[in-house]
């Protein structure tokens, strides 16, 4: 248990978080009002031994990673050098795949039964609260940069809807059917007003990128390799990555129409860059790199910053709380590694998971668990 009092000393100068338990709402197979309490697993082994339902650890939480084989997330805990990974929320049934907040504020669970369902942070837990309107046969969900509204994909239905006001109220924004995207959209991104979408459709081997707005013709804005797009926070201005011509667009939004110019390519060090990503202050640009293994960040005009190793084979770029972290990989089971752009220099980060409670006090290989380690 050693590090379990490690991460509450810590709390003490990081954040003040609450108790770490899940509150579900009731599910809608369950008779209303029974409710339950799901707590982390390892939590619920001490309290079952302690005979204490009160039980908590007390870290802040930075963000989640999704647990899928085990039906649930896990906390990150901590901040930076100082993170572990916590243990499961088990959500109680089998899951497709879990999307969080880039404030960490909600997560969007997508059942294996393809039901949508938005758990947001109701007293340093989580409580259930559905979306209005179908959410059924969701197949993806994609947050805005700020995590103020979500776009849910139905391949089945044939739809998008898009969600604003989130967390604490959603209400639908705007819905669109892949006719009138002009096909079935692959990578995809919604700016913080629930109002735009970014998406690609695949038009023989190139994807094409567009742009629709809420009541607007939707605007064709470049094709080759598109791989990805991402908004600006709280604006319409975007970045957009070309792994197969190893380029990265800024995306420059003029009165509903979109200008993109070339905000960096091979010759800079894009090497298949798989996501791309502003700080949460919109003036700089990360780029993820899967062949070079590495994250490169760029002013909005183009201007070079920082190259950094990562030593992984990056995926994903999920903000987590802070101006410019983000998930690199995600859980393994082991571990994962973040890209850290407020530390001086930029660092990647691994973050492991934290030790299990020592069912035998006086064995040493009880104990093991790593803080989070420069690479």
């Amino acid at each position: 248990m050693k590090k379990l009092f490690l991460l509450a000393s810590l709390s003490a100068t990081l954040a003040t978080a609450g108790q770490l338990v899940v509150q579900a709402a009731p599910h809608p197979t369950r008779v209303p009002g029974t409710g339950q309490i799901v707590k982390m697993r390892q939590q619920r082994a001490a309290d079952d031994q302690a005979g204490d339902s009160n039980l908590v650890i007390g870290a802040p939480v930075s963000g989640y990673v999704a647990d899928i084989d085990n039906r649930g997330v896990r906390p990150i805990l901590g901040f930076r050098t100082f993170s572990f990974i916590g243990d499961t929320f088990d959500f109680g049934e089998d899951l497709a795949s879990i999307v969080s907040s880039p404030n960490q504020n909600y997560v969007v669970e997508i059942a294996a039964t393809g039901m949508a369902s938005l758990w947001t942070d109701v007293g340093g837990g989580l409580g259930q609260i559905a979306f209005p309107g179908d959410v059924s046969a969701t197949s993806a969900v994609v947050p805005s940069a700020l995590g103020f509204s979500v776009a849910v994909v139905s391949r089945d239905r044939g739809m998008v809807q898009v969600y604003g006001s989130l967390p604490n109220n959603p209400v639908p924004t705007f819905s669109v059917s892949f006719a009138d995207l002009g096909g079935a959209p692959g990578p995809l991104a919604v700016s913080d007003d629930g109002g735009t979408l970014l998406y690609t459709v695949r038009n023989g081997e190139r994807q094409s990128l567009y742009a629709l707005g809420k009541g607007k013709v939707r605007q064709w804005v470049r094709y080759g390799g598109i791989g990805s797009a991402a908004f600006a926070p709280n604006g319409l201005d975007a970045v957009a990555t070309d792994a197969r011509a190893n380029q990265v667009y800024l995306l420059h939004d003029t009165n509903g129409l979109y200008v993109s110019w070339l905000l960096a390519d091979q010759g800079a060090g894009i090497s298949y860059p798989v996501a791309a990503q502003f700080s949460r202050d919109g003036q700089q640009i990360v780029v993820a790199n899967a062949r070079a293994q590495n994250i490169l960040t760029f002013g909005v005009d183009g201007t070079p910053g920082s190259a950094t190793s990562c030593g992984c084979a990056a995926n994903t770029l999920t903000r987590l709380i802070g101006n410019a972290v983000f998930q690199l990989t995600g859980f393994d089971g082991s571990s994962i590694a973040i890209f850290d752009g407020d530390s001086q220099p930029a660092a990647a980060v691994w973050i492991s998971p934290l030790a299990q409670p020592d069912a035998n006090p006086g064995d040493p290989s009880g104990q093991t668990s790593g803080a989070a380690g420069h690479r």
